[in-house]
């Protein structure tokens, strides 16, 4: 059962074969799928925060719109929130890892909070 929840249909002819199938393995075992909840027959759509098509996951404009009109951090538990939101998004961004190493000297014990050009 779990090969066919992970994996989705090789060849668009086989797709509604595919969905009856896993349809019925549900049904015998008595899962339940919320409707409100589905996406099924959409094109696209806002998933996990992200914007998903049938070909590719953009980022959600409006996040990115927050991400750019944060304040510069101030404390270590502003840049530790800062870096919760890099890690969302940092598969869209090259080399996100190595443009964030000044990072990792401020997060170090007995290091003073200054935010300089480096960072």
């Amino acid at each position: 059962m779990l090969t066919i929840l992970q994996s989705k249909s090789c060849k668009k002819s086989n797709h509604l074969g595919d969905l009856r199938t896993l349809f019925d393995i549900m049904r015998a075992h008595q899962l339940n799928m919320n409707s409100i909840k589905s996406f099924l027959g959409v094109s696209s759509g806002n998933f996990l925060g992200f914007i998903t098509t049938s070909k590719e996951i953009h980022l959600d404009l409006n996040k990115v719109k927050t991400t750019q009109s944060m304040k510069t951090p101030r404390t270590l538990k502003e840049l530790r929130g800062l870096q919760g939101i890099l890690v969302y998004i940092q598969r869209f961004i090259a080399n996100l890892s190595g443009c964030c190493q000044s990072f990792t000297q401020l997060m170090k014990k007995g290091v003073s909070f200054v935010w300089d050009e480096a960072c």
